[in-house]
């Protein structure tokens, strides 16, 4: 009897052993598995899809470093890959417009072409394409534009999330990436080498999604960072959706 029960008692123990090792690869492989930036992207397209939203019209607060009082901004986004941004400056208004892929900054003064694209919400919200592969693939073409390596995905933390991140390792904070909620998809982050004089690196973070006014279409707040340091902070105030945004209001003025 008691011989049997011995050896019950090392099979048992051998079979809980045995269990636990085969639940501990399986876990281990489900942490190994990393998807494709191609097929994240298709992932973040059918998410803004989902949202039916083909124009957003948005006013924020925004604190600029610099600048004693805030300033009201007014943003325009329209699918395909249209954004107009309006910063009303006691000086006068500054006007970043974009049109798949063209970029200009327009003043009263001037108007000058971008050719170093540094802000991704257009062609990560809105992005051109007649269905999910095809925005996807303009998300990637966008993101290696803005020198993002598409062929390394990781994970990371923001604060409590857990991110996937495409171009680059989460310590690698000088190397252009972006940022998607592993859950939800969302835009959390970008890091862009701005090659402007003075060069920097340029780190946007789109906090607090599913605000009682942004809900899933836009985040609470945007924050920008210059070579670490914050540099601006807009908080949204209002939101509207499909409000049938004019074509001529993306218009690229002509240069001067």
């Amino acid at each position: 009897m008691f011989a049997t029960n011995t050896r019950f008692t090392t099979f048992a123990k051998a079979l809980v052993v045995s269990v636990s090792c085969l639940a501990t690869v399986n876990i281990n492989s489900a942490l190994a598995f990393t998807p494709t930036a191609y097929f994240l992207l298709q992932q973040l397209a059918q998410k803004r899809q989902s949202l039916n939203a083909r124009d957003i019209s948005a006013q924020f607060r925004t604190e600029i470093a610099g600048v004693d009082v805030p300033i009201e901004e007014y943003l325009y986004l329209k699918y395909p890959e249209r954004m107009r941004l309006i910063s009303q400056y006691d000086h006068g208004e500054v006007i970043y417009i974009e049109r798949e892929g063209k970029r200009v900054m327009q003043t009263e003064q001037q108007v000058k072409k971008l050719t170093n694209a540094i802000d991704l919400t257009a062609s990560l919200l809105v992005a051109a394409g007649k269905d999910i592969d095809q925005k996807a693939v303009r998300m990637l073409k966008a993101l290696k534009a803005a020198g993002i390596d598409t062929s390394i995905v990781a994970y990371g933390h923001l604060d409590d999330t857990i991110a996937y991140v495409i171009g680059a390792r989460p310590f690698e904070t000088d190397k252009p990436q972006v940022w998607l909620n592993q859950d939800t998809l969302q835009l959390l982050k970008t890091i862009i080498i701005d090659k402007e004089k003075p060069k920097a690196v340029v780190e946007m973070r789109f906090l607090d999604y599913g605000s009682p006014t942004g809900g899933d279409f836009l985040p609470a707040v945007i924050e920008v960072y210059r070579d670490g340091k914050l540099v601006r902070r807009a908080e949204l105030s209002s939101l509207a959706i499909n409000r049938s945004l004019p074509e001529t209001l993306f218009d690229l003025p002509r240069l001067r």
